[in-house]
């Protein structure tokens, strides 16, 4: 199982593992839990295609939802990685994978 090793600091939200991407922190002011756990995930498991089921198992802890939540969550993480070195892209019919851009 996954830790989120992010934590709120003033509005920011921070992680170590941030550092591999090379940039320190992502600005999270006002972002749901549910948007910093995603951005966990996809931070833990960089470079490799995260499923649907498996965002959603962690980010929902196991919650049933509606088929939008998910794309509203990643919508909302790309706007907020609009400005830095990464972005989610989306992998059809598998996931979603965060890169670093060349």
């Amino acid at each position: 199982m996954i830790k989120c090793e992010m934590f709120c600091l003033g509005g920011k939200c921070l992680s170590t593992k941030l550092k591999d991407f090379h940039i320190c922190k992502v600005n999270f002011e006002s972002s749901s839990d549910k948007i910093c756990r995603a951005m966990c995930y996809l931070v833990e498991n960089k470079n490799k295609v995260c499923s649907r089921t498996e965002l959603e198992d962690f980010i929902w802890e196991g919650h049933e939802i509606g088929k939008t939540s998910l794309p509203v969550i990643i919508c909302d993480l790309r706007e907020i990685l609009e400005n830095t070195n990464l972005y989610i892209k989306n992998i059809r019919h598998k996931g979603y994978i965060l890169k670093t851009s060349k």
